[in-house]
């Protein structure tokens, strides 16, 4: 193993043993939502083979004490299923921690063949107290993952052509509709990704057959939406989730909103910064010998 080596493992160690401590934060259970998902993943869990499809918690809000039939989709009702069994085996939380240092592992390791190693050191140390800023367990860590993982996998992909991973994209999008309301993302990523494959191609004489796979992989991965409880509804629930709620909630805002209410806290500054940078990075990348720096 060569020095460089060896530094460049010591320093993945410590972004991921740092971002884990940060992780490794006491829970305010009076405040999360951990408790209903583990009660929807009960309550599905036990109706599986009894009337699971007819269950009120997929469509209804059944906590609310006044309008208990009033029709909710349930948009993640998998991810309760599921920290529901790992509850029930015990470390929840440290499950959720490993999902993330996954998720930001991953992440980490496509950034440096992308941008290299300063650069995505840097930005790790930028992101990763935003991300340690929503450290209970939540569905949204199962986007980050899947995030993760479309991203790998797709780069993957336009390194070796040949990998036949990419279809587990439109299996793996299954479980994303079905784990949380973001699950538009992955065909936004799918979609960049197709996009800058067409272009890479026509600079190189065209490729069929990469244009072909990538509008193939966009369209299955977009069928596949469709498998969830609600159908075509689920699939535009994300873009009406905000319609019905009849007044702010305070996460739901943005920072700059938060601001001008008087309401600040350190990890408000850290997003403009990196948010700023991000910006200042799309509009500075120029296009040198067919490859992005």
């Amino acid at each position: 193993m060569t020095y460089q080596n060896l530094v460049k493992i010591l320093i993945c160690l410590f972004l991921i043993g740092t971002l884990g401590f940060l992780l490794a934060q006491k829970t305010n259970l009076a405040t999360a939502d951990v408790g209903r998902h583990i009660k929807n993943g009960e309550l599905l869990w036990q109706s599986i083979g009894d009337g699971f499809w007819n269950n009120d918690v997929l469509y209804k809000n059944i906590y609310s004490y006044t309008h208990p039939g009033f029709k909710v989709p349930n948009h993640h009702w998998l991810s309760g299923i599921l920290f529901y069994l790992i509850y029930q085996v015990s470390g929840l939380s440290i499950f959720y921690i490993a999902l993330l240092l996954a998720a930001f592992g991953l992440a980490f390791f496509v950034s440096t063949k992308v941008a290299g190693w300063k650069g995505s050191v840097l930005a790790a140390l930028m992101i990763t107290p935003l991300i340690s800023y929503r450290a209970e367990v939540r569905p949204e860590g199962l986007t980050y993952l899947f995030c993760a993982v479309f991203i790998g996998i797709l780069y993957y992909w336009t390194k070796n052509q040949r990998t036949k991973l990419i279809w587990l994209l439109p299996l793996l999008q299954i479980l994303w509709v079905n784990s949380h309301v973001y699950f538009f993302l992955g065909l936004t990523i799918i979609g960049t990704f197709m996009v800058g494959e067409i272009y890479n191609s026509y600079k190189s004489h065209w490729s069929h057959m990469t244009y072909r796979t990538s509008v193939l992989l966009l369209g299955i991965t977009t069928v596949a939406t469709l498998v969830n409880p609600l159908g075509f509804r689920g699939v535009l629930y994300p873009f009406t989730i905000f319609s019905n709620y009849g007044y702010r909630v305070l996460e739901n805002q943005t920072v700059w909103f938060l601001q001008k209410l008087g309401i600040y806290n350190p990890a408000y500054v850290l997003f403009e910064v990196v948010a700023g940078l991000v910006i200042v990075l799309f509009c500075t990348l120029q296009y040198r010998g067919g490859q992005y720096s």
